[in-house]
């Protein structure tokens, strides 16, 4: 059962990370100036809320996922994991077990570094990954990015710098997250980007 569960914790990972972190350059990544993004996920069959934030064009980010995971034996697991970016560095934090680690932002991009304000044709081909067509999500017209790279597969739907749909397939398993809720060019308060005080923070 904790291998199901450590499992589960790396696929949400690599969800989130393909497309929360952005390169560290000082610019935004979005075509947005700030906004709100709800998404359903759905992971080894069982459905979350992701929410992500985001203000300065993408140069401050925070993306949270609250689930409840019933692995069989026991209590229900409670994951809350909140990934921040700003400053140049990514703030990965459990908020359960009240501590996290900081690490530079990278400046190369790659299949758990996505920056679709960034990706050209050696880009592309780097990551085996192609632009393949359009499609609709939420009403607004997206470009459509697929890879297959490192053991990753992944589909995006990509719309302003945003990616309102993500189809992936990482260690046998398919996580699809999908938008439900999009605010755009809203207020997002200063707290949403700061770390709790009660939170350990480890630099990596």
């Amino acid at each position: 059962m904790k291998i199901l569960y450590f499992t589960f914790l790396l696929v949400i990972s690599l969800t989130i990370q393909a497309f929360s972190q952005g390169t560290n350059t000082g610019t935004g990544k979005y075509k947005l100036k700030s906004g709100i993004v709800t998404y359903s996920t759905e992971i080894m069959g069982m459905k979350q809320t992701v929410t992500q934030c985001f203000d300065e064009y993408g140069v401050k980010e925070m993306i949270s996922i609250v689930a409840t995971m019933d692995i069989g034996a026991g209590d229900p697991v409670q994951v809350n994991n909140v990934v921040i970016n700003k400053d140049g560095f990514v703030y990965s934090v459990d908020m359960v077990r009240k501590e996290g680690t900081k690490t530079k932002q990278s400046t190369e991009l790659g299949p758990s570094n996505m920056d679709f304000s960034k990706v050209d044709e050696t880009t592309l081909a780097s990551m085996n990954m192609k632009k393949d067509g359009s499609g609709v999500v939420m009403g607004k017209n997206c470009d459509k990015f697929s890879m297959d790279s490192n053991g990753i597969k992944a589909t995006f739907w990509v719309w302003n710098g945003l990616a309102l749909k993500t189809v992936m397939n990482a260690m046998g398993m398919e996580t699809t997250m999908e938008v439900t809720k999009l605010e755009e060019n809203v207020k997002i308060p200063a707290s949403k980007f700061e770390i709790p005080a009660d939170v350990k923070i480890t630099d990596l």
